[in-house]
């Protein structure tokens, strides 16, 4: 017996349905769907690190080879006292004078100010730095060859590294010191040694505290040249 078109009707709607579950049913089992979880999403941020300004580098020791005359230690190059590190020129031009810089922590350095003597007579009455070489932790060809300008006061010396906790300096060639009121010294003199930089950031964003704890030496002034 032939069936009506209305039976044939709910045959093929009942049909069509049941494929639809069984879709849905297959879609669950081959992709671990849950139907409430399909409109939830996560999301994930990142910080970008900003690099910290350049500023003065804090100095956690300096050694000086010749240490320096009396009370004109290697410690006033980076302690902000009034004196000046100086040595014997004549007695060390043939091996230079060394200067080791050490960091609390590693750090990116962009510049070196040095600074000489600012009294214009007692400048021309020493010896004065004209060449130097530089070096770093991270120099991968060595120091680096830095010319002095003959003058007082403070210079910005061109330098790089990019992780380093020591700079080594030495002066190998000096300007000749000049006779200038019936005085002329022998000594080397350099006013101050500032390091310019900022700390190397690590990649979680973290960087070493810096401990201000350490001292420097207390010096007293003799007078030389």
């Amino acid at each position: 017996m032939q069936a009506t078109a209305g039976v044939r009707a709910a045959l093929a709607i009942s049909g069509l349905l049941l494929g639809v579950i069984l879709i849905a049913l297959f879609f669950n089992i081959f992709t671990g769907g849950d139907p409430e979880a399909g409109g939830s999403s996560t999301t994930s941020t990142t910080t970008a690190l900003v690099p910290q300004e350049t500023g003065p580098i804090e100095i956690l020791e300096q050694i000086c080879d010749p240490p320096g005359i009396g009370g004109f230690v290697c410690a006033n190059l980076t302690s902000g006292s009034p004196d000046e590190y100086q040595v014997s020129w004549e007695e060390n031009a043939d091996q230079g004078i060394t200067i080791r810089l050490s960091f609390f922590e590693p750090m990116a350095v962009t510049e070196i100010q040095w600074t000489n003597i600012e009294d214009p007579t007692r400048f021309r009455q020493n010896y004065r730095a004209q060449s130097l070489t530089i070096e770093a932790d991270d120099s991968v060809s060595g120091p680096v060859p830095i010319r002095l300008q003959d003058q007082q006061g403070t210079q910005q010396v061109p330098f790089s590294a990019i992780n380093t906790t020591n700079l080594e300096i030495r002066i190998v060639e000096a300007y000749l010191a000049e006779e200038f009121e019936d005085n002329r010294f022998d000594e080397l003199a350099i006013d101050e040694i500032v390091v310019i930089g900022r700390p190397v950031t690590s990649p979680t964003g973290t960087t070493v505290p810096a401990d201000s704890s350490t001292t420097l030496p207390e010096t007293t002034s003799t007078t030389t040249g």
